[in-house]
C-alpha cells in the first residue's frame, strides 16, 4: 500500500484514478477525521470488482432464462437486432437507442430478480432522519430492493417479467 500510496503522490492532481477522496480521506492517519484504513480501500475495491461481476452475471442469467421460458421475447429481441444492426454483425453499445425492446428486457431482467444486489450494505455519509428514525452517520444500511421493485403502485404487474414496464 505505501508503494502505490508514493505512487498516487507522483501523478499530477488532475488525474483521476480510483476513488480519489477515498484515499485522501485516510492519506493523513493521524486525523481523527480519517475513518478509513488502506486495508477499508482494498475492501472497497474488492466489492466494487465482486459488485459488478456479480450483478453483470446474474443479468445475463435472468435474461437467458427469460428468453427460455418466454419465446415470444426472445423472438422479439432477434427480430429487433436483426432490423438494428443485421445478421452479420454483432451489435455494439452504440446500437442500443435502435434497439429499445432489447433495452428493455435487459433493464426488466435487472428489476426482476435482483435479490444479489441486497446483500451489499451500503453507509450514510451523514446523520439522517428516514420515517422517524434517527440513522446516524456512518451507520451500515441493506437496502431491500424488493420493496421498490415489486411495488404494485410502480409495475403494472410487478410478479411478471413484462419488458413494457420500461416504455412509457
Amino acid at each position: 500500500m505505501e508503494s502505490f500510496m508514493n505512487y498516487f503522490n507522483s501523478i499530477p492532481s488532475r488525474i483521476f484514478i480510483l476513488p480519489v477522496p477515498f484515499l485522501f480521506s485516510f492519506q493523513d492517519q493521524n486525523s481523527s477525521e480519517g475513518i478509513y484504513s488502506p486495508e477499508d480501500l482494498v475492501i472497497t475495491v474488492f466489492g466494487l470488482f465482486t459488485a459488478g461481476t456479480v450483478i453483470t452475471s446474474h443479468t445475463l442469467f435472468c435474461s437467458l432464462l427469460a428468453m427460455a421460458k418466454l419465446q415470444h421475447i426472445q423472438a422479439k429481441v432477434q427480430q429487433e437486432i436483426d432490423e438494428a444492426v443485421g445478421t452479420n454483425q454483432t451489435p455494439s453499445i452504440e446500437d442500443r437507442l435502435k434497439m429499445p425492446f432489447t433495452n428493455a428486457v435487459v433493464h426488466e431482467a435487472q428489476r426482476y430478480r435482483i435479490g444479489s444486489a441486497e446483500s451489499f450494505p451500503r453507509a450514510t455519509t451523514c446523520d439522517v432522519k428516514f420515517h422517524g428514525y434517527n440513522i446516524p452517520k456512518y451507520m451500515a444500511v441493506a437496502p431491500v430492493l424488493s420493496s421498490v421493485h415489486y411495488d404494485p403502485l410502480h409495475w403494472e404487474t410487478p410478479e411478471k417479467f413484462n419488458p413494457h414496464h420500461f416504455f412509457g
